[in-house]
């Protein structure tokens, strides 16, 4: 994804608040190549990968997309989960 220096202005208070809401369009470009297409049966919206194996599903667009971009990326993400404690 590519960020002009103008998209930052219209986000400079999210980015201060600590977070950053990505568009539609960001979350399509952000799957990159891999992303197929984007479709809604009845309510639920599903998201396609150019791998048939690799769909997501959502209650909007978004949130389909965003699934897919975490499913194609799930081996890139580090694993924020805490270390088990001893004791």
């Amino acid at each position: 994804m590519t960020v002009t220096h103008y998209d930052l202005e219209d986000r400079l208070q999210d980015l201060e608040n600590g977070y950053y809401c990505p568009s539609l369009s960001d979350l399509i470009e952000s799957c990159g190549d891999s992303f197929s297409c984007l479709y809604i049966l009845k309510t639920i919206w599903t998201a396609e990968s150019d791998n048939p194996e690799q769909i997501a599903m959502g209650d909007s667009a978004e949130e389909a997309v965003g699934r897919l971009w975490l499913a194609l990326n799930r081996h890139q993400l580090p694993d924020t989960r805490p270390a088990a404690q001893t004791g």
